[in-house]
């Protein structure tokens, strides 16, 4: 056709020298428009060849041969859009399996066991990725089943009832059954054997019916249990001939058996018998979907410091709880991942310590004048989120319509005008003999610190002399926690996988030993968060912590100010990351499985 159409064009060219040979003498537009008649009237195609498109100039008006390019780089633009999204609509992204993650962590491994670890956090990350439980905490902070096929709970909540997976296996390829949940349960009970959890799990009955299933007995019923089912199992065929007294000896501490995603590989000692890095492999036996990362490196340091500066000297890809006085070293050269803790910093009063604490209106103005995002913003570089109550975002029974106390001074100052407390001739406010004077207690950590200095400027605006005292870590402990020797305290409360109040505001837990840190009486209060751990219907916990809430929001026994964020530093190339909030650090592993570094192409719909 090409041919016939290129002939028909030289014919045409030929007949036109002919024609205006003989032809009489016209004018150039007549003689342009009789040139395109003969070409058009010899050519059957419409549509000229591309050897034809160079004499588009000869044959078009100027006007027209604008009107051919402009269409002809729209009709150019339009097909390579249409390229593109086709394109686009039928190639993926998916994450590829290979490559090796090298992470810094600060401190020295001891016992890489679920039963010893809870005091060390190296210990727990290490455990994180070789061990399950029956239970696990899924990115969105609930207690979902890992080796677990189904859970069952007795109509009065005091008996459990689990049924294992089928096909479970450790990472030495033997199987793992209802003897080895027995085993790790009894073991972190018997009190020989010194776990640091034992008071969590002592006094709880553990028996197998079969293979696969196992019955746990409780006391009273305690609707947080399911959480307690997270604890990582222990293999009873190469433990059970451990004796209490060799069990923290035992090898096995540092060359674990587990049931994770990973298997131990290999550990690396400096020259004086310490332990400097583990590597871990995918666990060809895990129950769960194949890890994309092929290696896994930890690499131990004795500080922040030199961690940080193994990752702007690239010796390791990663780095977990960056802290903000580092953060600009970090921040432009590598992806920060922050997430929630479940975790709250806030200011606790002891109420019987200072008769000026003992008025509701104070304490209601001493909130008011703090700016709570102001110390967000400039001490925590923003890395932090604003709370306004005991129980955080994402837990059972979190009330988002709590009462709050946003920064407003002049509030604050009418609320101690109306009550009676007057400036003196210092600026301290004072009612009667009483000035609004304190001590605020803090531990010597560079952002509490900072945090506290912020509080004293607050809180000097509105008349409140306050002080200022520092501790160092075992001195606070000793000195000021466990005695309840402070007026105001700024400090934090680490929450587990559950909501459960109890520990932190059940008034019995203000003893040396408990947790709550608000010397607060009130019985409904305690009435309402011992009906919350004991009940089974959640709609009934909902409401009894709802109820908790208010009171706690309404008294203000409390100042809650924020909740931290945990900052991960990473390489941009590692993604796969679920969900941004975090119980701990070793949370975040919960699934490292679908982590990736590297990628693929795949044609296919989205």
């Amino acid at each position: 056709m090409f041919t016939s159409l290129r002939k028909l064009f030289s014919r045409a060219i030929s007949a036109l020298h002919l024609s205006r040979q003989r032809a009489p003498k016209i004018g150039a537009a007549e003689a342009a428009q009789a040139d395109q008649k003969l070409v058009f009237s010899l050519s059957r195609s419409r549509i000229p060849t591309l050897r034809q498109m160079r004499y588009l100039d000869r044959i078009l008006r100027p006007n027209e041969l604008n009107w051919v390019r402009t269409l002809g780089t729209i009709a150019a633009l339009a097909i390579i859009v249409l390229a593109i999204s086709y394109t686009g609509r039928h190639i993926t992204t998916t994450p590829k399996r290979g490559g090796t993650l090298t992470e810094a962590l600060v401190g020295v491994p001891q016992f890489v066991n679920p039963l010893l670890a809870v005091a060390n956090s190296v210990d727990n990350e290490l455990s994180a990725l070789t061990f399950r439980g029956l239970m696990k905490v899924d990115a969105d902070l609930q207690v979902v089943p890992d080796l677990v096929d189904h859970l069952d709970i007795s109509p009065d909540g005091k008996t459990y009832t689990v049924v294992l997976k089928s096909g479970l296996r450790w990472s030495d390829g033997e199987p793992l059954t209802a003897a080895d949940v027995v085993y790790t349960y009894n073991t972190v009970a018997d009190p020989d054997y010194n776990s640091p959890l034992l008071a969590l799990y002592s006094g709880l009955t553990v028996e197998s019916t079969d293979d696969f299933t196992v019955t746990f007995q409780l006391s009273e019923p305690l609707a947080p249990f399911p959480s307690y089912l997270t604890l990582g199992l222990l293999p009873e065929h190469v433990w059970s001939a451990s004796t209490p007294a060799a069990f923290p000896l035992d090898e096995l501490n540092s060359k674990p058996i587990g049931s994770g995603p990973y298997k131990f590989q290999s550990l690396t000692k400096d020259r004086d018998g310490n332990i400097r890095g583990y590597s871990f492999t995918r666990n060809p036996y895990y129950h769960g979907p194949a890890p994309y990362i092929d290696k896994l490196v930890m690499k131990f340091y004795p500080d922040h410091e030199q961690a940080i500066e193994a990752l702007t000297s690239h010796a390791v890809d990663s780095y977990g709880g960056v802290p903000l006085d580092h953060l600009t070293r970090v921040d432009k050269k590598f992806t920060i991942t922050p997430s929630a803790l479940s975790q709250l910093t806030a200011l606790f009063f002891n109420q019987k310590s200072n008769g000026a604490l003992k008025t509701k209106e104070v304490r209601q103005a001493l909130a008011l004048a703090i700016d709570r995002q102001s110390i967000i913003d400039q001490v925590l570089k923003g890395y932090g989120r604003l709370i306004d109550g005991p129980i955080l975002p994402g837990y059972l029974g979190y009330n988002p319509g709590l009462k709050r106390y946003p920064y407003d001074l002049a509030q604050a100052e009418k609320l101690l005008d109306d009550n009676g407390w007057k400036r003196n001739d210092q600026g301290i406010r004072q009612k009667g003999s009483q000035q609004l004077t304190m001590t605020l207690s803090t531990v010597s950590d560079p952002v509490y610190l900072q945090v506290a200095e912020r509080v004293v400027q607050d809180w000097s605006k509105i008349g409140a002399q306050v002080e200022l005292k520092k501790f160092d870590g075992g001195k606070f402990q000793k000195e000021v926690i466990r005695p309840r020797q402070y007026e105001a305290l700024l400090f934090g409360q680490r929450y587990s996988h559950d909501t459960d109040p109890y520990p932190y505001w059940h008034s019995s837990q203000q003893r040396e030993t408990g947790f709550s840190l608000a010397i607060f009486v009130n019985r409904n209060v305690d009435q309402d968060v011992l009906d919350g751990r004991r009940s089974t219907d959640q709609a009934k916990q909902i409401k009894d912590y709802l109820d908790f809430q208010n009171i706690v929001a309404a008294e203000v026994p409390a100042i809650f100010l924020y909740q931290p964020e945990y900052l991960y530093a990473h390489q941009s190339s590692l993604r796969g990351f679920a969900g941004d909030r975090l119980v701990s650090s070793e949370q975040r592993q919960a699934n490292m499985e679908s982590w990736y570094l590297q990628t693929k192409l795949r044609w296919g719909k989205k």
